[in-house]
This record gives structure tokens, sequence and C-alpha cells, in this order.
């Protein structure tokens, strides 16, 4: 027996949404639908009592998002448009959060839209909105649910269509993941070039400091910010050893300052004799590879080593890093990205480096050219005095300098 709402009666605007029953008449209009377009006139005899008419006028909210769902719609004149609110967080790019409204599509009469509500609990996941004034039929869950126990055989062919309409969905879905990866990645990508560049600036500028320790502090800590890092350290070439001249990280203050030997066996001696970056997952697998210190102050055996070399080639130390801050291992995005900010920092170095050996040079010919004039005017006068009493009548020392010019 039907619930009492479900008599077949004339059609009444009793909501301020013009909910209404459908009488007889409505049977053409419905078998137009395509959804109905299967059904003989039996089966939508059946169906039209179950059916509710509602009318929006345009921009009307005909679904929400984040509602409860409790029908489905089949709309039978006018359009509507389905819309998505999205929030996107930007934190990462250093940007506020951003709302954006992604149009899915404009539906013409014969579409049927909330579906979700009939097969479960869900609330609504887009906006549903009145593209102009337009007439729908909907059918409740509860009606669905007298359906589905008074009439299987109907119930079924129309869930049935609900999971067809489900799987074009999911297929459209499908796509716009791929699209939505795609674009996760290319964000991924243009943060991390993002962070290279300030890395990149923070390096080329890093030569206005007046101490050669500012600059290598800068340096360093551009790298490590750029990669995510908690520990890291700058290591330059000096008199056939590597000397710690910048270090960040628990371990700073024992590290620092510290003289290694270049050879094989050590990370950065590897890097350094051979010129080219190390990445490592595991340094205990690594044969003839040794780390430094008991292990403890480091989340993993993952490292990376790079070397700073110059824009003549010459290698000037290297750059060594541990401890991402996601506690992950390196990667080749990681080595790639540090090999291109130690390519800047190489060239800033290097130019320090020319100007510095360029300064001491003029310094120790400078001092060289002093210490051999000053010999030369001790002599010039000594001459100067011994002769002096012998010039010819007239001829001053003046005069006799002039001359030897």
């Amino acid at each position: 027996m039907l619930p009492q709402r479900y008599s077949i009666s004339p059609l009444t605007d009793n909501t301020e949404k013009g909910i209404g029953m459908i009488d007889s008449t409505q049977l053409n209009v419905l078998n137009k639908l395509s959804f109905f377009k299967d059904y003989d006139d039996e089966r939508l005899t059946d169906v039209l009592p179950y059916l509710d008419k509602e009318s929006f006028r345009k921009d009307d909210f005909i679904i929400r998002t984040g509602s409860q769902g409790n029908k489905v719609y089949f709309l039978v004149s006018g359009k509507v448009r389905v819309r998505k609110v999205l929030l996107m967080n930007l934190d990462y790019l250093g940007y506020r959060p951003m709302e954006i409204i992604e149009e899915l599509g404009t539906f013409d009469p014969g579409y049927h839209f909330g579906e979700m509500a009939l097969l479960g609990n869900f609330e609504r996941s887009a906006d549903v909105i009145a593209d102009g004034d337009c007439e729908l039929f909907s059918i409740s869950k509860e009606s669905f649910d007298h359906i589905i126990s008074e009439m299987p055989e109907i119930g079924q062919k129309m869930l049935l269509e609900f999971c067809n309409t489900l799987s074009a969905w999911i297929r459209t879905y499908d796509k716009k993941l791929i699209e939505n990866v795609q674009n996760r990645t290319l964000i991924k990508m243009l943060t991390a070039e993002k962070k290279k560049s300030e890395a990149m600036h923070k390096i080329t500028r890093s030569t206005v400091f007046s101490t050669v320790g500012q600059v290598l502090d800068t340096i360093l800590e551009a790298c490590m910010d750029c990669l995510g890092v908690e520990k890291g350290s700058l290591m330059i070439f000096k008199e056939g050893d590597l000397r710690v001249e910048a270090a960040f990280g628990l371990d700073k203050f024992e590290i620092s300052d510290r003289v290694q030997e270049i050879k094989e066996s050590s990370v950065s001696g590897r890097c350094f004799m051979r010129g080219q970056p190390l990445l490592v997952d595991d340094i205990s697998k690594v044969e003839g590879l040794e780390g430094s210190g008991d292990g403890t102050k480091y989340f993993n055996n993952s490292l990376l080593s790079v070397p700073l070399i110059s824009l003549k080639g010459e290698t000037l130390g290297v750059i060594n890093v541990n401890n991402k801050t996601s506690r992950k291992l390196f990667n080749e995005e990681d080595k790639i990205m540090l090999q291109e900010l130690a390519q800047e920092a190489g060239a800033v170095l290097g130019y320090e480096i020319d100007l510095s050996r360029l300064f001491y040079e003029f310094q120790d010919t400078y001092v060289k050219l002093r210490q051999t004039r000053e010999p030369l005017t001790m002599l010039e006068e000594k001459i100067s005095h011994v002769l002096r009493g012998s010039w010819p009548s007239g001829v001053t020392t003046q005069d006799w300098r002039r001359a030897r010019e």
C-alpha cells in the first residue's frame, strides 16, 4: 500500500519551490526522459505516483555542496549547471588559501543527478544550480526504498541505470584525476623551481658580505633550505686537505674547522677526488666507504655530497647534506638540485678566490718592490753624499738628478 502522500492527485503547488504531485497527464513528459525511455506505459504508470514535480527559478540552488542528500532529480525543462567549489591550500607556495570554482558542465532536459542520495547516506559533493527557470521530477529516498520493496523489477532496473550513470562519471573523473596528478606534479616542480630560484639569489648575493665566512655560511644555508635538510657542511680545499669552513646542525661546533685528509674511503674525499656527486641511500651498504661519527645524529644512512667546481673547472671543495626533514632518503631530484646550486656557488667562490689571489699577488709584488726600492734609495743618498763636494761650481744635487733622468 502506498504512503498517503503518494496517492495520485492533480498537480498542486504546496511549497515555495513548487513541489506537487504529478497527475496522469504527465505520463507523456515522463516517457520523453532518457532515463525512462525503455519503460512501457504500465511501468511508467507504476512509477508515476512516486514522482514529485519541482520548479526552480534562474540561479536557485537545487543542490548545495555538503548538504544531506535525500532525492534524485530528473530535468524536464530548462537547464542546470553543475560546479564544484575547491579550497586550494597554497601555503607551500607562500600564498593564502584560494577558493576555486570548477565548472563541471551545463546540462539539458533529460539529465538526471543526485542518485548517490538513493544509494547511501552521502553528503552532496557538488552544487547544482538552475541556469534559467526549470522544472524537474524528483524521487525521494523513502519513495525509492518503497519501489525496491514493492516493485523489485522496476527498482533493479532503476538501480542499474543509476550504476551506469555513476560508471560514466567515474570514467570522466578518472581523466580529471590524471589531469590533477599532472597539475600537482607541475605545482611540485614549480615549487621546487621557486625554492631553487630563491636559493640561487641568496648565493649570488652572498658576495655583498664582508667576510669569507659569511659568504660560505650563506651559501650552505641557502642549499640546506632549498633541499629541506637539518645537517650540512661546506668544505674547502686547502694545502692538500679538505677543511670544514661552514656547518649547520647538531654537531656544528664539533666539526667546524675540522681538517680531513682526502681519501677514497671518506664521502667528501671520494666526491672531491672524482669531481662527481655522491648519492648514497645507505652508507653502511657501500663497500669501501666510511661514515663519520657514531650515527646517532642521523635520521637514516642516506646522504648527498656534491663538488664545488669553479668556472675554470677547478674543484674548490664539496657540500655535504644529511637528515632530510621529511625523514626520506635523498633521491635523484635532490642530487640535481644540489648540483645546480653547487654550480652557482662554485662560480661565486671561484670568482672570490681569483680576486683573493690577485689581491695577495698584488700585495706580495708591492712588498717586494718596496723591499727592492729601499736599498736603491739608500745607495742613491750615499752616492749623493760622497760626491756632493766634487760638483763643479754652481751645479746642485737637483741638477745632477735631472741630468741622470
